[in-house]
């Protein structure tokens, strides 16, 4: 559950590390400013009809369609912002014409992206097409710039259309369209230097030691990139300033990779939120294709996945993608993590049923994978009450990743990103909050969040080469990493770019560093609940599922019980049958279903699970019962 917030939360963070790029007074900021001037060109005006067949089609006349202009903007503004709505599905369409130059500077030879970007508080399903073809179909969660050519040609001409379904009732909104090039590989890249400048500048702001003498350099960079040439159309000249400003830039290159940022590629997929379970599978088929096809493609590529009923329905329905699951796990290229059926609520569940939800999801992977999962995930439940550490603890359980409380900065700031996490018993354990469980692979917020993160972790001097966790790829509906955030993340790891170590990762290596630093180190504790204050209607809200989900803990409790007692009578004890329950049951206490965040049909599959469980439950019960009187 997701949408809106995380924007609330990325101005929040930027505030917070005191960046000051977008100060009137920034020395800076007329040359980053032109440098992106250079790749970037708007696409404001399209034609736009209600849903027609074959959008597409370049014979069709376009010509009596409405206007539509695109205001630009980099989010969603919601039901009540002064964007133009619209309710169900429409289709937009225009044509696109490579320019020669886009500000003075030459596209010939550039790879040309097409920036698209539509908001609704529900899924959109998008299609685009350029000149008939089809370069994207999915969903606005995971639409990133479409490629419109490897090697642009000026005057090259592009027929796009874009038909966007939603639904009867939903407000939907068309709030960003622009080109933007990568330079051809023969010239230096304008976008990729105001990258690395945008990355470096906080990272040097937050360390006092050497400040002065990194600020030099970094200022040095910036006074050779010369824009005059390109007045004059001397497209070389200007090359070679980037070349000089992009040389003095590398001086600062040793310093930034003491810094190791961990990208762990991972796709956070509801059971059920704004979908039903039965759409989930095919989600989940949809996003472990992706991710496998992606790993034949990119060679370090890693991926990490919680959440054994995503395995199970693999292996009931799909058994070609488990197949490939199972070698690359022992290739070490996937990682299982979480250790739970689902990713429960972690504030209304029984104790016991918390307690099942490892029990089983470990026993499925320690069977089938011959995985001992020691990490706890949950990024997404709206809570984590004060026994967890515990709870997990005692499981065979070390560590724990969550991110939910770094959106809840309008009433507090939480006041650790990596603690030990402790329990009333004692227990506890190695904590750590990204800053966010679907975030992109993008050169200035990683760099923003090394400058805020690192100091918080590890304190004002730079010791035993910091490191943080990094989780990127599309989630809730799936999707998972993409191949424009796997190559950033090659163009950010290569030789030449100036950004700190950036390597594919698990977060088990992450947990596995940190631990060997900790000597050196003073971890805080947090003796107490993580509360969330958002989200808090989730306590009341659907109550009669939450009174079924109750009753169903009783009935499977009781017939576990009354099974175990027969047992000691000859009655043999239904291992399968409470096995399978069990997993019905813990289902449902997916932290979108029990809490009631979701559509209404979720509700009734609910009912009709939970129905089930109780039958199953009390059959075993009455059985177990019979077997016990006949004695």
């Amino acid at each position: 559950m997701k949408r809106f917030a995380v924007l609330v939360l990325f101005p929040l963070l930027y505030a917070a590390a005191g960046l000051c790029q977008n100060n009137a007074a920034d020395p800076y900021k007329a040359t980053l400013d032109r440098l992106n001037s250079l790749t970037h060109q708007t696409e404001s005006e399209w034609r736009f009809h209600d849903d027609i067949p074959h959008p597409e089609d370049p014979s069709l006349n376009d010509s009596d369609w409405g206007n539509w202009t695109v205001k630009n903007v980099s989010g969603p503004g919601g039901q009540h912002a002064n964007e133009e709505h619209w309710t169900g599905t429409r289709v937009f369409r225009r044509s696109i014409q490579i320019p020669e130059k886009i500000n003075g500077y030459a596209t010939h030879g550039a790879r040309v992206w097409l920036d698209l970007r539509f908001g609704s508080p529900s899924s959109l399903m998008i299609t685009v097409f350029s000149n008939g073809a089809v370069l994207y179909r999915g969903d606005d969660d995971n639409i990133l710039p479409v490629l419109l050519t490897e090697s642009a040609q000026p005057g090259q001409r592009f027929l796009v259309a874009a038909r966007v379904v939603a639904g009867d009732t939903v407000q939907s909104e068309f709030f960003h369209s622009e080109l933007t090039i990568d330079a051809p590989k023969s010239r230096p890249d304008p976008a990729r230097l105001r990258l690395e400048l945008l990355a470096s500048r906080p990272i040097i702001a937050a360390y006092e030691d050497g400040k002065a003498e990194r600020e030099r350099q970094l200022q040095a960079a910036v006074q050779a990139i010369d824009f005059s040439p390109l007045e004059k159309g001397d497209q070389a000249a200007f090359d070679a300033s980037l070349k000089s400003a992009h040389a003095k830039l590398e001086v600062l290159k040793p310093w930034l990779q003491q810094f190791t940022i961990r990208a762990v590629g991972n796709s956070h997929i509801d059971m059920a939120w704004l979908w039903p379970w039965t759409e989930t599978v095919e989600v989940v088929r949809n996003t472990f294709n992706s991710v496998l096809d992606l790993m034949r493609e990119y060679p370090d590529f890693k991926f990490t996945m919680s959440s054994a009923r995503t395995y199970e329905w693999m292996q009931e329905k799909y058994p070609d993608i488990y197949h490939q699951i199972e070698q690359r796990v022992k290739e070490g290229r996937w990682e299982i993590i979480g250790g739970m059926w689902v990713e429960p609520d972690l504030n209304m569940p029984d104790g016991e049923s918390l307690v099942r939800q490892i029990l089983v999801g470990k026993r499925y992977f320690q069977k089938n994978f011959g995985v001992d999962v020691k990490i706890g995930w949950n990024p997404d439940s709206f809570g984590y009450n004060y026994q967890l550490p515990q709870i997990y603890k005692r499981s065979g359980m070390d560590y724990f990743v969550t991110q939910k409380l770094m959106w809840a900065h309008e009433f507090t700031t939480f006041p650790y990103k990596f603690f030990w996490w402790q329990a009333p018993d004692g227990s506890r354990l190695l904590t750590y909050f990204p800053h966010d469980y679907a975030d992109p692979i993008d050169a200035e917020p990683l760099g923003s969040q090394v400058a805020q993160w690192m100091p918080s972790i590890y304190g004002p001097k730079i010791t035993d080469r910091p490191e943080m966790m990094h989780l990127y790829g599309v989630g809730d509906h799936g999707g998972g990493p993409t191949r424009v955030m796997l190559d950033h993340a090659e163009q950010l790891r290569a030789p030449d770019t100036v950004f700190p170590k950036l390597e594919f990762s698990f977060a088990s290596e992450f947990f596995s560093d940190m631990e060997k630093k900790l000597p050196s180190m003073q971890v805080p504790t947090w003796d107490g609940e993580l509360y969330f204050q958002y989200h808090r209607g989730v306590f009341t809200t659907q109550a009669e599922t939450k009174r079924r989900i109750r009753r169903s803990e009783e009935n499977v409790l009781n017939a576990e019980k009354f099974a175990s007692l027969a047992l000691l009578y000859g009655r043999p004890y239904p291992q399968e049958v409470m096995t399978q329950t069990w997993k019905n049951l813990l289902f449902d206490h997916f932290h979108d279903i029990m809490p009631g965040s979701g559509i209404a049909v979720n509700y009734l599959d609910a009912k009709r699970n939970l129905e089930s469980v109780d039958r199953a439950a009390n059959d075993v019960t009455y059985g177990s019962l019979r077997a016990i009187a006949a004695h």
